[in-house]
């Protein structure tokens, strides 16, 4: 009688960590230069954000889909950033360092591919008209 000795099959797996090596703070971070930051869209349509400051807090409605056009509406300042939130602060904190109210709207696109032709995503408006719709991929803040 002979016996017949079965295959063993071994697996082998790595196992890689979803949490950084360093949670130093002053590690370096790749930021996106290309494709779409999420949106809440159109979930967030009507709803208000609320930014707080060091000294206070402001108010936007939100509006998804929402532009402010060029005819009306002047841009105040372009700025690159990465969340519709951080968008909103620019336009509350340029109010608090300027001592002014000139900014009363913000529009975030949140295509990163479109920066560069458009000097950036987030525009500080000082007017909120003559308003114009597009895909989700825009939102705009008014102050309240």
């Amino acid at each position: 009688m002979s016996s017949v000795a079965s295959p063993t099959t071994v697996v082998t797996t790595t196992v890689t960590a979803l949490v950084p090596a360093s949670t130093d703070s002053d590690s370096p971070i790749v930021v996106p230069t290309q494709g779409k930051i999420q949106l809440p869209c159109p979930a967030m349509e009507g709803e208000t954000r609320t930014i707080q400051l060091s000294d206070g807090t402001a108010q936007f409605a939100m509006h998804c889909g929402m532009s402010f056009g060029s005819k009306g509406a002047l841009d105040i300042l372009a700025v690159v950033v990465y969340s519709y939130l951080d968008c909103l602060r620019a336009c509350a904190s340029y109010n608090r360092n300027s001592g002014s109210k000139t900014c009363v709207a913000a529009t975030f696109n949140a295509n990163l591919g479109n920066v560069g032709p458009n000097n950036g995503n987030c525009w500080l408006k000082n007017a909120t008209s003559p308003r114009s719709i597009s895909d989700n991929s825009a939102v705009g803040g008014i102050l309240d």
